[in-house]
């Protein structure tokens, strides 16, 4: 499990018709609690359980997106759920998964101003647009209605995981054949693994327990 993919997905948030994306209203992510790379047996399968966040992932999209002070609440609540398995055997990790993110975004009238650049007419047409603008970009799947003069939207992106390769473990680190790397810890029947932060965005921890 080399990365996981919530990163370019929350990168196709921030790429919405008008430029309306990302923000810092909430997120519904746990936040977690110090990270211990004890290390351990990880060899067996492992099915996902839950995920936290080291930070605050909406805040940190704005942080980068370059939006206006007027879209800076876009996102009242961010998800990522992952299911499936990672599998150790004989130095080879097999990940079968896949991840759901989920997000309330609402684009006020000023949001929709400031990146248009002038006055805008929000109407469900244009929230139409916003909504096929995203799908069309290889963006999440996502619905707006036109609710108190802004496009209040609904975002769903799911992507598979599904690959092989091998790794050698040093102490509480799994390094993978191309020389990246991830932190876990083994206690009991519960495995957490911390994939290395990417850009400015917080890492995250995944729990699995042991099939």
């Amino acid at each position: 499990m080399k990365h996981v993919a919530l990163w370019v997905t929350l990168a196709g948030i921030a790429t919405f018709s008008l430029g309306c994306g990302g923000g810092s209203g909430g997120s519904s992510l746990p936040t977690c609690s110090a990270f211990n790379a004890c290390g351990g047996d990880i060899t067996g399968t492992w099915t996902f359980d839950s995920v936290c966040a080291e930070g605050d992932i909406a805040a940190s999209l704005l942080d980068t997106s370059g939006l206006p002070s007027q879209c800076s609440d876009v996102i009242k609540n961010l998800g990522l759920k992952m299911t499936g398995t990672l599998t150790y055997a004989n130095g080879t990790e097999t990940a079968n998964a896949t991840e759901t993110v989920t997000a309330r975004a609402v684009y006020s009238s000023a949001c929709i101003n400031a990146e248009a650049g002038g006055t805008v007419a929000v109407t469900q047409s244009l929230c139409d647009t916003i909504a096929s603008s995203a799908a069309s970009s290889g963006g999440p799947t996502m619905s707006c209605k036109l609710s108190n003069g802004g496009c209040d939207c609904s975002l769903t992106m799911t992507q598979d995981e599904q690959t092989t390769d091998t790794y050698t473990v040093t102490g509480g680190t799994l390094t993978y054949s191309d020389g990246s790397s991830i932190q876990y810890c083994v206690s009991g029947q519960t495995l957490t693994v911390r994939p290395p932060p990417s850009g400015s965005e917080p890492a995250m921890q995944f729990k699995l327990h042991r099939t």
